[in-house]
């Protein structure tokens, strides 16, 4: 799923690119937990900015809570990888 979207165009896996990298943001959470994944995947539904700087996350209203629930879980994980 974070394949097909447009995740890539701002984020890298292990490297800032003009968003920080999903590994950072894994990192920035000491676990996994439900109230992590909602904090994520209301970002990647609705957007806003200062959480890393001055570049705002671009909202992905066409998104359902489930598909960004799903991204949000993929890029926590990644940080055991």
């Amino acid at each position: 799923m974070v394949k097909q979207s447009d995740c890539f165009t701002c984020h890298k896996i292990k490297e800032k690119f003009i968003g920080p990298s999903f590994y950072d943001i894994a990192g920035r959470y000491e676990r996994v937990s439900e109230s992590v994944v909602e904090k994520l995947s209301n970002k990647i539904r609705i957007g806003g900015g200062g959480s890393w700087g001055s570049v705002p996350m671009a909202p992905h209203p066409s998104k359902t809570k489930e598909e960004a629930d799903a991204i949000a879980k993929y890029i926590l994980l990644t940080k055991y990888r």
